[in-house]
């Protein structure tokens, strides 16, 4: 209305902001709990370079087998060593139950055997077999490197995990069963692609029976990588505790 010639401008409440009760329990975002170095649940950056590593190392040793073998033997090979390593991992998940570990560790230990282990076992071993071949002859080599060579770098390669892990996540193996864990997923990684590369020149070879080597492999004798490793994860953990 107009009045004395002035225009009269209506009064407006002040807004309210309303806040979200969710928001309101949120803690401020402080920028010196950065500077303090609370990390929190933060994954650390050396286990992310183990997950990177593992994978790509994986990758070359399927990329070997696919010369090797052929897609058509290697996937057969796949299907075929899946299964039990399915088994296995389930049991050592039930074992985990009764101290969790963090699902991004068990990861590293699995993907750290089929892949970091199961290269270098396989590059050391082929390695040490043609120079042992050029001295001693391919019988012996062959002999020496299956008894003597083999099980001495397949348990080294597998065994760095421990040491690994003790660098990078020292507080996680406070004891035995984390270190059966560990290990063991280690073991089961480094069977499951071990098993694919027999299988594989089982299906290539019309003189080798592969029902007989998935038996022995698969169901007779599935528990030789997860126990042998276990073994040095037993001796790592002591020394952590």
């Amino acid at each position: 209305s107009l009045r004395s010639g002035a225009v009269r401008v209506p009064r407006v409440a002040p807004t309210r902001v309303l806040r979200s009760p969710t928001l309101a329990r949120m803690p401020a975002l402080s920028p010196q709990s950065i500077i303090d170095g609370h990390k929190g649940d933060r994954t650390p950056i050396p286990l992310i370079v183990g997950l990177v590593v593992s994978g790509v190392c994986m990758l070359l040793a399927l990329a070997f087998y696919l010369l090797q073998g052929g897609p058509v033997n290697v996937a057969i090979g796949a299907l075929l060593a899946l299964p039990t390593a399915i088994v296995l991992v389930g049991l050592l998940l039930l074992v985990d139950r009764l101290e969790p570990e963090p699902r991004v560790n068990l990861l590293l230990a699995f993907g750290w055997g089929a892949g970091v282990a199961i290269l270098g076992a396989l590059i050391i071993n082929t390695v040490g077999e043609a120079i042992m071949t050029a001295a001693f002859g391919s019988g012996l080599a062959e002999g020496l490197t299956v008894s003597v060579l083999a099980p001495v770098v397949e348990e080294s390669v597998k065994g760095s995990l421990l040491l690994y892990l003790l660098w990078v996540r020292k507080n996680e193996i406070d004891g035995p069963t984390d270190g059966i864990v560990y290990a063991g997923m280690c073991g089961v990684g480094f069977a499951l692609v071990e098993n694919i590369l027999y299988y594989m020149r089982g299906l290539a070879d019309p003189t080798s029976s592969i029902v007989g080597t998935v038996i022995i492999r698969g169901m007779v004798a599935p528990l030789g990588h997860p126990l042998y490793t276990a073994i040095t994860g037993l001796g790592v953990a002591y020394a952590a505790m």
